[in-house]
C-alpha cells in the first residue's frame, strides 16, 4: 500500500513513526500524526476508526525447533515455550495479545520482554533463545536460522485512525487508498 501511494504521489513524503496505540491517539489529538495505523482498535478514543485489512498471526523459530515441523500450530502449544517481544510501542499490544490467548487455552506464557527491535529479537530468535509472535508482513524478511510457522486460524485486525478535524489532502490520498487496499485485499 505504501509503495503504490509513493507512486501514486511522489512528490509527498510519509514520515513513519512506531509506537503504541495509545501513543498515537496522543499524538492524534497533539496535530503531530495524519493517520495512525493501529492492530486492532481495543482503546478508547473519539476519532475515526476504520478497519482496514487483517494479517495472519505467525510465529518466529529458530531452525530445527520442534515446532517448525507442524505447518500450522494452536496456541496451547506454546505454554511452554519462551515468548521474545519487545517492551514499548506495539510490543506491549503483542505481549498482551499473546498472552491472552495462551491463558485462555488453559497455559501460563513465559513471555520476555527486551528493549530491542525486531530485527534484533530475530536474532535472538536465530540463536534459540525464544519464539517470536509477529505478523505476517513481517515474515518478508528473511533471517538466517529463523523459520516461520502461522497461528492456525489466527488473524489480527488493521486500523487506520484519524481525526475528524484532520484536513491533510495527502491523509486524505492515504486514507483512500488504505480503503481501497482493504477492500481488495
Amino acid at each position: 500500500m505504501f509503495a503504490d501511494f509513493a507512486r501514486q504521489k511522489p512528490e509527498i513524503d510519509v514520515e513513519f513513526h512506531e509506537a503504541s496505540a495509545a501513543h498515537h491517539l496522543l499524538s492524534l489529538g497533539m496535530a503531530r500524526l495524519d493517520l495512525a495505523f493501529t492492530i486492532g482498535n481495543s482503546h478508547a478514543h473519539s476519532y475515526d476508526a476504520i478497519e482496514v485489512w487483517h494479517e495472519r498471526v505467525f510465529l518466529a523459530f529458530c531452525e530445527g525447533h520442534p515446532l517448525t515441523f507442524k505447518s500450522r500450530l494452536a496456541w496451547s502449544e506454546l505454554a511452554q515455550e519462551r515468548l521474545l517481544t519487545s517492551s514499548g510501542g506495539s510490543g506491549d499490544e503483542i505481549s498482551a495479545y499473546v498472552t491472552d490467548r495462551v491463558r485462555a487455552m488453559g497455559g501460563e506464557p513465559k513471555v520476555v520482554a527486551h528493549k530491542i527491535g525486531r530485527y534484533s529479537l530475530l536474532g535472538l530468535v536465530a540463536s534459540c533463545l525464544g519464539i517470536m509472535p509477529l505478523l505476517e508482513s513481517e515474515t518478508i524478511v528473511s533471517i538466517p536460522g529463523v523459520t516461520y510457522r502461522p497461528i492456525g486460524g489466527e488473524v489480527l485486525p488493521i486500523f487506520v485512525i484519524t481525526s475528524p478535524k484532520n484536513d491533510s489532502p495527502a491523509a486524505r490520498a492515504l486514507l483512500t487508498l488504505a480503503r481501497t487496499t482493504g477492500q481488495s485485499g
